[in-house]
Order: structure tokens, then C-alpha cells, then sequence
């Protein structure tokens, strides 16, 4: 390690430290959940529910609010419905209500064309107008799987690429006596980049294009919601991402085993 050993064991220090804070602090709360009775009776004796009817429960939030795909990286929320869609929704149509009956003192669906159309364009342009303010096609896009296409392909595949491509030369500086292995460049390059390809366009672009489609024909709302999101064929689109995800993987091991390793952990590479 030579120079950079106590910068190596600080960080496997804080690795094992914060996993086991992880570890402990998940033990507790699987330790510590409520009981769940084994049935729930009213005062005469009536069956309201019993230990399966709850665990069916659970499950079916689950499935609903994505805590079934979240993990220690995150992509729970990127794979299941969006809430603040769900949200934005729900207080249009209360705000809707409101105005209505403080306004004209009736309900929001007994207007006719013309009211309605004022109440919501006031919302849409006056309030919403001011606060979105993108082009047309961002209406139907913005927040769909689009958006992944676009983070994947620009922030990974152009800065994050660019940051690899620092880190070798970095590397080249204060290490100047040692030779890259061509092998592993090649694997790391092509790898890296097939990986990234494929990601995008077996699983995230057409998401995407479907998403979009919903978007324009139906709604935006609809386009992110569960019921759109969890068809049987958007899910094996979004499995179909593995094998990205696996080439990808390899790339990284070839970049990370030839920084790592043969750059700066061998002491014959000092």
C-alpha cells in the first residue's frame, strides 16, 4: 500500500463501522416490530381479520409504495410509482373543489365547459405556469424513464467516463514506472461501454418510449403510476436490464482490479 496505507485502513475502517451500524440498526427493527395476533375478534367473538389477512396486506402496500424493490442502493423509488405524482392529483382535484365552492358556491363537476376550463387554467398558467416552465415535449417527459435514459447516457456516460479516464491519468502521474495492462483496458473500456449501451437501449429507453406514449394518449399521471408501471411486460423490460447491468459490472472489476490492484496496492507497482 505504501504511502496510502493508513488512507486504506481508514476507509476499511469506515466501511466496516457504517455496514455494521447498518446491520445492528435492521436487526433492531425486525427485533423490535409490533407482534402481529394471530386474529383480531370483536367483543362477541367475530373474526374481523386474521395473520394472513395482514401479511396480505402488507404485501399489497409494499408492492404499491416500492418497498419491495428498494434496497441499500436506492432503486426502490426508481422502480415503483411516483407519490408526488399521485400527490399533485390529489391536490388539484381538492383545490378544484375549493375554488368551486368558494367561487360559485357548487361543485366542481356540475360546472360546464367554459368554468371548468377558467378554474383550471388559473391553476395551470397562473400557479403551475410559474413554477414549470419547460418546452412542450418536457411536458409529456419530464420525470418518465426518459429521465434515466438521459442520467445514464449524459451523467454516466459522459461525465462519469470522463472521471474514469482522470483516474487512469492521475494514476499514469504517481505512478509512472508501472505499465497498464492492455487486457485489462480493453475489458474495462468495451465492457464499460457495451454495459452502458445495453442498459439503455434493452430496458431504459423503452420503458421510456412506452411511458411516453402513455403520456401523450392518457397522462402523465397514468404514464407513472402503478398500474401502468407494473404490467407484466414493462416488469420484463426492466429485467432485461441485468445483462446490462452484468457487463457493465465486469467493466468496472477490470477498471477498479487495474487502479486498485496493479496500480497502487503491488509493491512492485511503486
Amino acid at each position: 500500500m505504501g504511502e496510502y496505507r493508513n488512507l486504506w485502513w481508514t476507509l476499511i475502517a469506515i466501511l466496516t463501522v457504517t455496514f455494521a451500524i447498518l446491520g445492528v440498526s435492521g436487526g433492531e427493527v425486525y427485533r423490535k416490530a409490533p407482534p402481529i395476533p394471530a386474529q383480531t375478534v370483536t367483543a362477541s367473538g367475530e373474526v374481523l381479520m386474521t395473520r394472513d389477512d395482514i401479511m396480505a396486506g402488507q404485501a399489497a402496500w409494499q408492492s404499491t409504495g416500492g418497498v419491495q424493490l428498494g434496497s441499500i442502493w436506492g432503486h426502490g423509488a426508481y422502480q415503483a410509482p411516483d407519490w408526488s405524482a399521485e400527490w399533485l392529483y390529489r391536490e388539484l382535484t381538492a383545490w378544484l373543489a375549493l375554488a368551486a365552492a368558494a367561487t360559485y358556491g357548487t361543485a366542481f363537476d356540475d360546472f360546464g365547459v367554459e368554468q371548468k376550463a377558467a378554474l383550471t387554467h388559473m391553476l395551470g398558467a397562473g400557479v403551475f405556469g410559474f413554477m414549470i416552465n419547460t418546452p412542450v415535449a418536457l411536458f409529456y417527459l419530464q420525470g418518465l424513464n426518459t429521465a434515466a435514459v438521459h442520467a445514464h447516457a449524459a451523467l454516466f456516460g459522459v461525465y462519469g467516463f470522463l472521471a474514469l479516464g482522470f483516474t487512469l491519468l492521475v494514476l499514469r502521474y504517481i505512478r509512472p514506472e508501472i505499465s497498464f495492462n492492455a487486457r485489462l483496458m480493453r475489458a474495462g473500456f468495451w465492457r464499460l461501454n457495451a454495459g452502458l449501451a445495453l442498459m439503455i437501449f434493452t430496458s431504459l429507453l423503452p420503458v421510456g418510449l412506452f411511458q411516453f406514449e402513455a403520456s401523450v394518449t392518457t397522462g402523465m399521471r397514468y404514464a407513472r403510476s402503478d398500474k401502468f408501471l407494473q404490467q407484466g411486460f414493462l416488469e420484463s423490460l426492466r429485467w432485461f436490464r441485468t445483462f446490462g447491468d452484468v457487463v457493465f459490472i465486469l467493466g468496472a472489476i477490470a477498471v477498479a482490479w487495474q487502479v486498485v490492484i496493479l496500480g497502487l496496492w503491488r509493491k512492485e507497482a511503486r
